[in-house]
């Protein structure tokens, strides 16, 4: 029995009582007001024109009934309309690539009214800091948001074993897979958790944001790392007796003070600077980690995509970046160049690791630009492909945009070993007055993973090339400072990249085979 393909929308773009849409000439879409009998090519509401893809969305087919009237059948689901399934994907025409939503705009204003149930939206160190303040924020409007972080956070329910027939996605709520993004090991076990449950993948959001930690000589390790256990015994005996009143006011004053670490924001590393696999801290963690959780989730993401017909359900990364790749000149990286994709390097000195820390945002935008650039390829190419995944940058300021309250002993410790950083951060406190607050900056990240019309926002031009990454701030589209030789060592980003990381993508696909 054929059914309505149309579900209930709160978008702009709903028609009103009386309206249809009818496929006319060359793909346009045309509106026919059925009480009038009059049809118009512009939309009664946004005033703005469609049209529709040449071909049928993947899984669909079209035939005739016994009137020759179409009738479309999708191959999976036999359910059968006498609509286009194409006017469930259509493209508006002329879209603006602004938003109503500003710099002033807050988490609450971009969520209202969103109804986020079914969606399932991974987020990068959501144990603490802005990942923990993005999950608790999404899964508040419905979400089903699954925490990638190495210790499960308040309140979330984990999912090993997997068990699909105990646990949905559409129920909503927190959940948490292990994924520690100092150890690559965890990170390609996550995918192969995450693989069993069976669930889908709409938005992955990349949220981890740290700073190079100072070189340290070895006569002064030794006092950072045992005052925190010191600290740790003292807390847990002033627990037990009657200064609870006095402790929790000591928790309050370094959460507002001491803003530097948590069990997720502070950097796991050996006295050397590296991980366990031999990378750099800030470089494993802020992007060797989620490029290798990006593509082992290839599988999941492809099987989404097959499953959906409007382009706004299509998957989106969503990936958190910063305006400091703007210090960086195609002299610096073409000097540098050896020493970041060596993924070993350990800056000493402030300047050196905040070059360091601006060299990691660039090397993001320059493999995203080419992991937007093959999935538009692979699209192109392929007639029963998926639809193509989004690509976003976000910008919420610097890092010390973004405190979060763990352990203050622990942040007592990166305290002493990192000075500077204190003062600067506590600088940046004086200054809230003045500057967005949390939930504004929480606003663009929400507003990526769950607007419908950051999809049609064209890519800018830069450097004479079309910018595959849209890049987002303050709720807002804006032009990357790009210099022209960035793209010319973004394909060796890539197979750099791929080198390091193919050990571990080898066993992912292994897993999944």
């Amino acid at each position: 029995m054929p059914v309505s393909l149309w579900d209930e929308s709160d978008s702009e773009d709903e028609l009103l009582p009386g309206w249809q849409q009818l496929i006319g000439p060359e793909g346009r879409v045309l509106f026919y007001n059925s009480r009038t009998g009059l049809s118009s090519l512009l939309h009664p509401v946004s005033r703005r024109q469609k049209r529709v893809t040449d071909t049928l969305p993947p899984g669909w087919n079209k035939s005739m009934d016994q009137t020759g009237r179409p009738i479309f059948t999708h191959e999976t689901t036999g359910r059968v309309s006498y609509v286009d399934p194409r006017l469930l994907s259509t493209v508006t025409e002329g879209s603006r690539t602004t938003s109503r939503f500003d710099q002033f705009s807050t988490v609450d204003d971009v969520l209202r009214n969103k109804d986020l149930r079914g969606r399932v939206i991974l987020v990068t160190e959501a144990g603490c800091g802005m990942g923990r303040m993005i999950a608790t924020n999404l899964t508040s409007h419905g979400a089903a948001v699954v925490c990638a972080c190495a210790r499960c956070p308040p309140d979330a329910r984990p999912l090993i074993p997997p068990d699909p027939c105990l646990i949905g996605p559409h129920s909503g709520g927190l959940f948490w897979i292990p994924c520690d993004l100092n150890d690559l090991s965890t990170v390609s076990q996550f995918c192969e958790f995450y693989s069993q449950t069976g669930w889908p993948i709409n938005v992955c959001i990349f949220a981890s944001d740290h700073f190079p930690s100072p070189k340290l000589s070895s006569s002064w390790t030794g006092l950072p790392f045992l005052l925190p256990k010191l600290l740790q015994v003292w807390h847990k005996v002033a627990w037990r007796k009657p200064v609870t009143s006095i402790q929790q006011t000591l928790h309050k004053v370094f959460r507002r003070f001491f803003p530097i670490g948590s069990c997720e924001c502070n950097p796991h590393g050996d006295f050397s600077g590296l991980t366990s696999d031999g990378f750099e801290v800030t470089i494993q963690r802020n992007y060797l980690a989620q490029m290798l959780l990006l593509h082992s989730m290839a599988t999941v993401i492809e099987q989404t995509n097959k499953t959906v017909c409007k382009p706004v359900d299509r998957f989106r990364v969503v990936f958190l970046s910063g305006r400091s790749y703007r210090s960086i000149t195609g002299e610096w990286l073409s000097d540098h160049i050896d020493h970041l994709l060596g993924f070993r390097h350990v800056p000493s000195g402030l300047s050196n690791r905040l070059h360091h820390y601006s060299g990691i945002h660039l090397l993001q935008l320059m493999f995203l630009t080419e992991f937007q650039k093959r999935l538009g390829t692979a699209y192109a190419t392929d007639s029963t492909a998926a639809l193509p995944s989004t690509v976003l940058a976000f910008d919420t300021g610097t890092i010390l945009s973004v405190h979060c309250a763990g352990s203050w002993w622990k942040s007592l410790r990166f305290a002493l070993l990192d000075p500077v950083l204190l003062w600067l951060r506590f600088v940046r406190i004086m200054l809230s007055w003045f500057t967005q607050s949390s939930a504004q900056l929480l606003a663009t990240p929400c507003f990526c993973a769950t607007d419908d019309g950051v999809i049609n926002w064209k890519n800018s031009k830069v450097a004479g090339q079309i910018f595959p990454v849209v890049y987002v701030a303050a709720c807002q589209q804006k032009h990357l400072s790009w210099d022209a030789q960035f793209g010319k060592h973004s394909q060796r980003v890539w197979d750099s990249t791929m080198r390091v990381l193919g050990e571990f993508l080898v066993h992912v696909a292994s897993v999944n085979a």
